[in-house]
């Protein structure tokens, strides 16, 4: 009798729930990371092949820093780099919260 009383407190779902916060949560967290890297990806490589002069014309008026070398960006470029920028964070925090225990950050411990 007390097996079935085991199984039926076992039905209740309560941990496949908690077991998919914590998928949940990670995969977030590592969505977040992962963009934040292709930010950080696309925020060098502008830097690298975007001009150093103001054009007006083609569009290319919003600056561009990277440690005192000055590009210049269209709206769209610049508009893509704050939504990563955001977004990654946004992600993040999201992950974070989603896992009310925060078994996330226990890497190896289970």
């Amino acid at each position: 009798m007390s097996r079935n009383n085991f199984d039926l407190r076992m039905d209740t779902g309560a941990p496949k729930a908690h077991h998919r916060r914590e998928t949940a949560a990670r995969i977030l967290v590592y969505t977040a990371v992962i963009l934040w890297f292709a930010f950080i990806a696309l925020f060098e490589r502008y830097s690298y092949t975007r001009p150093s002069a103001q054009n007006i014309e083609t569009g290319r008026v919003y600056e561009h820093n990277n440690h005192g070398h000055i590009t210049y960006l269209t709206a769209r470029e610049h508009d893509v780099l704050i939504a990563m920028q955001i977004g990654a964070f946004v992600i993040f925090i999201s992950g974070t919260l989603v896992d009310p225990e925060k078994r996330i950050w226990r890497w190896g411990r289970r």
